[in-house]
């Protein structure tokens, strides 16, 4: 769930910088997770939007592999 700051950060035009950011975050939480990653998974979360990394993320802790995250993600 984002934040109010966030949301407020975003209704201000800086949205590209925050979802970098968390585009990072979730590299860093997956590899963590699964160890190292493959190539696709880094062009994948780089190029998702906002609502999809906040998707992703959640999954972090549950999924047993990046294939379950991804699933239903075109």
């Amino acid at each position: 769930m984002m934040s109010q700051f966030a949301r407020d950060i975003i209704a201000k035009g800086k949205p590209q910088w925050l979802q970098e950011g968390e585009a990072i975050f979730l590299l860093r939480l997956l590899e963590r997770r699964f160890g190292n990653l493959p190539g696709w998974v880094s062009k994948k979360v780089h190029a998702s939007t906002q609502s999809t990394l906040e998707a992703w993320g959640d999954r972090v802790f549950d999924a047993q592999s990046l294939e379950e995250i991804f699933a239903d993600q075109g």
